[in-house]
């Protein structure tokens, strides 16, 4: 699977969402994502897909309800 935002070919590891937006992006997505202060979680139920790079999660930022 791509990064539904660059279309790259890195394995998407994380999900960005806002009210109108839910897509599964990449570590460097996810990066700009959470300095837009749009809410990142790290995608689960990935199975031996090592060679993902990890990023730091905000939880300041992640689960906001605001």
């Amino acid at each position: 699977m791509k990064c539904q935002r660059c279309w790259s070919d890195q394995e998407p590891a994380y999900r960005v969402y806002t009210d109108a937006l839910h897509i599964k992006v990449c570590a460097t997505c996810a990066k700009e994502a959470l300095a837009l202060g749009i809410a990142v979680e790290v995608l689960s139920g990935r199975k031996g897909k090592g060679n993902v790079e990890k990023i730091s999660l905000d939880l300041r930022i992640v689960g906001q309800g605001f």
